[in-house]
């Protein structure tokens, strides 16, 4: 396998990692939690996104929210399935090599080259910085709510 593709697999999964953990700062701030023992329960396998979830379920208003809310879900879904595929070589009418992606859960195959997961990468950081944009103001309504 190339170096490039390589490369652009270790981007979705190093931005992956930042958007979960600031998606657990939000939620923390959301729910006006503190400290290393919180973070490190949201940081397990799922925790993070049942936590938006369930944000999403109280927080109905926030419409900004419940956007960023849906495309995170929509990342870190295709993270999965690019984490969790098996690197296949195929070969095209023109009987050249190429990889592509099965993914064994769905039993469904994928060309995909490095400029598309960088692509991908790009839209995971776009969640991240989305996420610590609202981070001020999850406790603000925190703030609010609780007067």
């Amino acid at each position: 396998m190339d170096t490039e593709l390589l490369a652009a697999i270790g981007e979705v999964a190093v931005g992956s990692a930042r958007l979960e953990y600031a998606m657990a700062e939000l939620a923390m701030a959301a729910r006006g939690l503190e400290g290393d023992k919180q973070l490190q329960k949201l940081m397990k396998p799922r925790k993070v996104r049942d936590a938006f979830r369930e944000l999403a379920a109280e927080h109905a208003d926030w419409r900004p929210f419940l956007r960023l809310w849906q495309d995170c879900e929509a990342v870190l879904d295709d993270r999965n399935r690019l984490m969790h595929a098996v690197v296949v070589t195929a070969a095209d009418d023109t009987e050249q090599a190429h990889p592509e992606f099965w993914h064994v859960p769905s039993d469904s195959q994928v060309s995909i080259g490095p400029a598309a997961i960088k692509e991908h990468a790009r839209d995971i950081d776009r969640c991240v910085r989305r996420v610590m944009r609202l981070i001020p103001e999850a406790h603000q309504r925190r703030a609010a709510a609780s007067t």
